[in-house]
Order: C-alpha cells, then sequence, then structure tokens
C-alpha cells in the first residue's frame, strides 16, 4: 500500500527525497487536517510551506494513513536521490509504476 503513497508524495515534492521524506514524516506524526468532502475521506497538510490535499479511499482511516505513512518512511529514510526512488518504484520494465493503493487522486489546491 505504501508505494502508491510514496509515489504521490514523490511527485508532489518535484521528486526531491528529503522533501518525500518530510511529508511522510508529517503525515506518520498524524500533522494532517482529514474531512469528509461529499463522502470522500480527504487530508490536507502543509509540509516546508507547501500544502497538499488527497483523497484516499472511504474506509481508510486517520490512524491507518499514519501507519502506511510510517511504512512508506521505512523504505525511503536511506534514499538521498531521485533516483533510489524512482528505482524503488520501478516495475521490471523499468518503466515507473503508480500502483493505485490507498490513494485514489490528488487534488491540487
Amino acid at each position: 500500500m505504501e508505494r502508491g503513497l510514496i509515489f504521490s508524495f514523490w511527485i508532489q515534492a518535484a521528486k526531491d527525497p528529503v522533501a518525500l521524506r518530510l511529508a511522510l514524516e508529517a503525515l506518520a506524526a498524524s500533522q494532517f487536517e482529514s474531512y469528509n468532502n461529499n463522502g470522500r475521506y480527504m487530508v490536507s497538510a502543509s509540509v516546508a510551506g507547501k500544502s497538499f490535499s488527497y483523497q484516499f479511499q472511504k474506509d481508510m482511516d486517520p490512524a491507518t494513513l499514519a501507519r502506511l505513512a510510517y511504512e512508506a518512511w521505512r523504505k525511503v529514510k536511506g534514499f538521498t536521490t531521485s533516483a533510489q526512488v524512482e528505482t524503488f518504484l520501478s516495475t521490471n520494465t523499468g518503466q515507473v509504476s503508480y500502483p493505485n493503493y490507498g490513494v485514489q487522486q490528488v487534488v491540487y489546491p
């Protein structure tokens, strides 16, 4: 499930592994607001002056999101380059995958 979360945050972080880790740390520490928007589970967070809003699966709760963010952070905490993140996300064909596990869509503010 973490791969979709990592991919989304990596793209939003302009493919910067440090910004990716900061975003995942904020979510893991439950530093986000969650709300229901017409039946959609939404999360808003602000990291390093950048705001993000995401739509998650309706059955996901804040505790589950924080746990997923922590698991994702554990996988990328040692990455220092964008190439390392891309390699982690790549499929056997070398294509960067977008496994939609938990993350339904990014909502741009």
